[in-house]
């Protein structure tokens, strides 16, 4: 299983994410452990960005909310956590 390695601030931004989503805690953590397993599991619609995100894919935490974030053989590396423009920008 892939170790999690937070890109700078995103620990931050996932501790703030929680704290105004509470009731989304137990669905960001299983998205997150699903990904550490298979990065590219469509079971919560992980897609390969595009544009200058290119190097990066996405997760659904719920239809609103994703995950942004890049991985290698040993590591997942999240980048970002929030709305779909708050996470692109």
């Amino acid at each position: 299983m892939r170790k999690i390695v937070f890109s700078r601030g995103s620990e931050r931004k996932l501790r703030r994410f929680i704290k105004r989503h509470p009731e989304l805690k137990t669905r960001a953590d299983r998205v997150i452990n699903l990904l550490r397993e298979n990065p590219v599991n469509q079971s919560v619609g992980a897609h390969k960005l595009s544009g200058r995100l290119r190097l990066y894919w996405a997760a659904d935490v719920t239809f609103h909310y994703r995950i942004v974030y890049s991985f290698d053989d040993e590591t997942l590396y999240l980048l970002n956590i929030g709305t779909h423009d708050e996470t692109y920008e």
